[in-house]
């Protein structure tokens, strides 16, 4: 009988630590989820209204560097991934820049990668800034393709 109150002492010392591990993480749940909920609220709501504020008041020229500095003040990997559809949604949006495109090679240009080494090199969020410029490329690229079908009809 000793043997079956020990075991018996077992399991219910086993449960009450694992009710009091899923409580513990219950709470630190809790928690975190108060802290982060703010930034997953509506997120592409707000993304989109962000977007359309700096737009207005601003030109393409100015849609690059904008995401960039968003991108240093980044500390959450949301940040980081929301800071190229910024980027997207600022260069239809905002006024256009005659010069936005000058020296910004084509999707298929070999060049590409050398383009987007040269202006990420040394960023830490490499990545992103790639995907960020990776954005102005294939806006530059809509833009010529639109000018070559206006010029030839």
């Amino acid at each position: 009988m000793p043997e079956e109150r020990e075991t018996w002492h077992g399991v219910g010392m086993f449960a009450l630590v694992l009710l009091a591990c899923v409580g513990g993480a219950a709470l630190v749940g809790g928690y975190v989820w108060r802290s982060v909920k703010d930034d997953l609220h509506n997120p592409l709501d707000e993304l989109v209204a962000d977007t359309d504020r700096f737009a207005a008041e601003h030109e393409q020229a100015d849609c690059t560097p904008e995401a960039l500095r968003r991108l240093r003040d980044c500390e959450w990997v949301w940040c980081r991934v929301k800071t190229p559809l910024f980027t997207s949604q600022c260069l239809e949006k905002a006024r256009r820049s005659e010069h936005l495109c000058d020296g910004v090679p084509g999707t298929s240009s070999p060049k590409v990668s050398d383009w987007f080494e040269q202006r990420c090199k040394k960023d830490e969020d490499e990545p992103f800034c790639w995907q960020i410029y990776q954005v102005v490329v294939i806006e530059c690229s809509k833009a010529e393709a639109g000018q070559h079908r206006a010029s030839s009809e």
